[in-house]
């Protein structure tokens, strides 16, 4: 039996033998990312070793007797357990494949690092859970690679798996044996902002050595913003780098002091970052979901040394914030106030009030560099909405399809309109006119967004309800079977109309994988049937895209994978409602909490039929803008930096384009309040309101001397335990404020009591910050001398948003 495979014949498919690092690092090295070379010792290996050394039944036993709430108890199983695996004898047989296969990587040092079969999934980052031993020689080999067998069985690790749930769930590990890479820098990088969740940014944090450094927490490290449209370094934050760890003479890692001048320099230049930037897009492409990335540099070259999903990202569009003041933020998108505008003007507050008898306060603020917005409503209005959502749904969706059918009349008028105006005929346009065809069709644009924002707005204000309602069922918040009911409760009922283009598109790209020079007849067709869909781009809707892309994207698929896509989609109707069917009895859901859950469902069918409209419409709007551009001697983008009404006060020569980008520099705000007053803010009002929310994020900066950084949103209060050493974690009480210098994964019992945690020193992407964000739990990185500033039993308010932390007076 074959118990090793080396990196070119594994996949990301293959991470039931080989773990999810060793399956990562073969489908990375088989897609051309810069991988230093290696192998892995299969999961089947240790299956082999328990049972050939017959120690299985010793481990099973010991495990059964293991309480988890008892730190003694999982303590005193892990050292039997440990002790068992570390001193039975490797098999000959399976000892001469390993190092068979280490022979031919050529190398004096490698790096073993254990990969659990159920590690780095899309729900459980299991965060150095396990060990890994750099440096290793060749004499030890064999010894670490046991090591990383019994490390499946650390308290941290006993601990995490009964905390998640997988304690009843068979996993096994995996051993990943690599060329070592004597790394002269290196760090983490988040492919999507892991605290504002902007998919337009990523962050790479980086310092002097080995990046265990950064993860452990125990440097803070320099962190670069860099925005993907435009490639662009957005920020750049220099730390104090006063030690690194590094390789000694006789192979161990010791820490090493960095000389003043070093420690103060930036560790990567502008072209170094830009540099990394494009593999970081390169591997999030290939996957197609948010990742986080280990990086290293070793002879003016990048290696990526794993790659598992971000686990930590909420999804904004549901994500629903309360504030004190009866305000609620919802989210955050990518829109700059021009395309705001488009799809919240006068005309989409009226027709909402008229459509649903509803008047809605809002507030929506944007962020200007990088473009993003944040919307308030006030919490009257989802209370209201609340209370009529049942008898909307009675006759709404029914007629939904009827009244965009109408619209779609319109849409393709309003097209043509400005189709014949394309080019040559649109610059014969006076400036009046080019902006009253503007405003016609935005007119327009407002009246089709009201469905789809009717049916989003009521899926947040159904949400604090299905939450209740799985809650009563004693499903706790979080857990594996709350995710999944909620999860088969709450899925569209129907396939809706971006269901179709999906399902359109796979076919497509069938018919492309045996007859290339269909592709660009098939593009076309698709952009003819759906149209063009500039909303679901990412960054600025005036950028959009078109189906050739992801008809590209989809014929790079095997075609085995194709196929698995049509017939999902297919089945999609049907398997929807067997979920749901089977989940209500499951739950015992009486009539009203079913109407609920139902009403859910109608509310994403609106939604997702609307969405299509929406975007479908907003083509014309966008062949307008670069006109307008070409008229303002400016361009697209910084176009998009302005309402409406100051285009045409620019066009008409009343103002500057020059000037009113001027007073732009970083905040603008337009919101409805009461009776639909239109009302527009400036940067100084605009941060206020942003005060009075206390919504501010890390990205308005708190005094240097006094605040950390945003690990983890949230506020929280609690007494404070200091804790030097992970052997003082015995201290800390459900509620209590953790403060330490850095966290480790033996930290981890005494984080999930914690109702925040303040580290000393890290990065936004160290242990803390990580496991913080997994957990829920507020999290201040970076804060200086906070073991010093505080002491034990001091009452506490953490604002882990604006990375401050308060003493209350009693």
């Amino acid at each position: 039996m074959k118990m090793i495979k080396v990196f070119e014949e594994l996949n990301r498919h293959d991470a039931n033998i080989a773990g999810g690092k060793g399956a990562s690092l073969g489908e990375m090295t088989n897609v051309g990312i810069p991988v230093p070379p290696g192998f892995v010792v299969l999961s089947d290996a240790f299956e082999y070793f328990i049972r050939e050394t017959d120690i299985i039944s010793e481990i099973e036993a010991t495990l059964k007797k293991v309480n988890h709430k008892e730190m003694e108890s999982v303590e005193r199983a892990s050292e039997i357990i440990r002790d068992i695996i570390e001193e039975a004898s490797m098999p000959k047989n399976l000892e001469k494949e390993i190092m068979d296969a280490y022979k031919t990587l050529d190398a004096r040092w490698v790096a073993v690092r254990s990969s659990a079969t159920a590690e780095d999934g899309a729900e459980h980052a299991w965060a150095g859970q396990l060990d890994s031993f750099l440096n290793t020689k060749k004499e030890n080999v064999i010894k670490n690679v046991q090591r990383c067998f019994a490390s499946l069985f650390t308290p941290r690790a006993i601990f995490y798996r009964f905390e998640k749930g997988l304690h009843n769930t068979h996993i096994s590990v995996a051993v990943v044996i690599q060329k070592m890479v004597q790394s002269e820098k290196s760090g983490i990088a988040f492919s999507v902002h892991p605290v504002t969740e902007d998919h337009n940014q990523m962050i790479i944090e980086g310092s002097w050595g080995l990046g265990e450094a950064i993860v452990s927490g125990q440097v803070t490290p320099d962190s670069y913003v860099v925005t993907k449209k435009p490639k662009a370094i957005l920020d750049t934050n220099i730390a104090e780098k006063s030690r690194g760890l590094f390789k000694s003479k006789t192979g161990t890692n010791e820490w090493e002091e960095i000389e003043n001048k070093k420690a103060n320099e930036q560790c990567l230049s502008g072209k170094e970052i830009l540099e990394l930037s494009n593999v970081i897009i390169k591997i999030e492409s290939h996957y197609g979901f948010p990742c986080d990335i280990e990086w290293a540099y070793e002879n003016k070259k990048f290696y990526i040394v794993q790659s598992r999903p971000i686990t930590t990202l909420q999804s904004t569009n549901k994500k629903v914030t309360y504030f004190p003041n009866g305000v609620i933020q919802m989210g955050q998108w990518s829109l700059s106030p021009l395309a705001t505008e488009c799809w919240n003007n006068e005309t989409t507050q009226k027709k909402f009030k008229d459509k649903f008898g509803l008047e809605r306060d809002t507030i929506i603020i944007h962020k200007i560099n990088p473009l993003y917005q944040l919307p308030f409503y006030s919490k009257d209005f989802f209370q209201k909405l609340d209370l009529r959502i049942a008898d909307l749904y009675k006759k709404t969706p029914k007629k939904i399809g009827k009244e965009l059918s109408k619209f779609y009349i319109e849409v393709e008028k309003a097209k043509k309109e400005v189709s014949e105006m394309k080019s040559k005929n649109l610059e014969l346009l006076s400036n009046k006119k080019l902006i009253e065809v503007f405003k016609k069709n935005r007119k327009l644009v407002g009246e089709i967004t009201v469905y789809d924002q009717f049916g989003w707005l009521s899926e947040n204000a159904l949400t604090a309800g299905i939450y209740t309602i799985l809650k009563s069922k004693g499903l706790e918040e979080g857990s594996e079977k709350f995710n999944e009911f909620l999860f088969k409760l709450t899925k569209p009922k129907h396939i809706s109309t971006t269901l179709k283009e999906k399902l359109a598109v796979y076919k497509s790209a069938l018919v492309c994988k045996s007859k290339p020079a269909m592709l660009e007849k098939n593009s076309n067709l698709l952009a003819t049937q759906f149209g063009f869909m500039p909303i679901f781009s990412y960054g600025d809707p005036w950028q959009g895209k078109h189906y050739e892309k992801e008809l590209v994207q989809a014929i790079k698929l095997p075609l085995d994978e194709i196929r698995k896509v049509i017939n999902e989609l297919k089945d999609y109707t049907k398997k929807q409602q067997q979920d749901f069917f089977e989940a209500k009895k499951n739950l015992k859901l009486n009539p009203s909490e079913t109407q609920r859950f139902v009403d859910f469902g109608l509310a994403l069918d609106t939604r997702n039929e609307a969405e299509y409209f929406v975007s479908f419409a907003g083509e014309h709007l966008i062949n307008i803008v670069p006109e307008i551009a070409r008229r303002l001697k400016s361009n697209v983008g910084k176009v998009s930096l302005l309402f409406v009404d100051e285009i045409s006060e620019c066009l008409e020569g009343k103002t500057n384009i020059k000037d009113v980008l001027k007073e732009r520099t970083d905040f603008t705000a337009v919101g409805f309040l009461g009776e639909m007053k239109r009302k527009k803010f400036g940067n100084d009002e605009a941060v206020r309101i942003l005060e009075d929310f206390d919504a501010r994020k890390s990205w308005i900066q708190g005094d240097e001397d006094s605040s950390g950084k945003c690990g983890s949103p949230g506020t929280a209060k609690g007494r404070v335990k200091i804790c030097k050493t992970p052997q003082e974690i015995n201290k800390v009480k459900q509620g209590d404020v953790l403060i330490t210098y850095a966290t480790t994964v033996d930290y981890l019992p005494a984080m999930k009591l914690a109702s925040a945690i303040v580290t000393e020193v890290g990065g936004i992407t160290c242990h803390a910050a990580v496991v913080s964000r997994e957990f829920g739990i507020p999290c201040v990185i970076g804060l200086k001398n906070a073991m010093l500033n505080f002491k034990d039993n001091d009452l506490v308010e953490v604002n882990a948003d604006r990375g401050v932390v308060k003493i209350i007076k009693l």
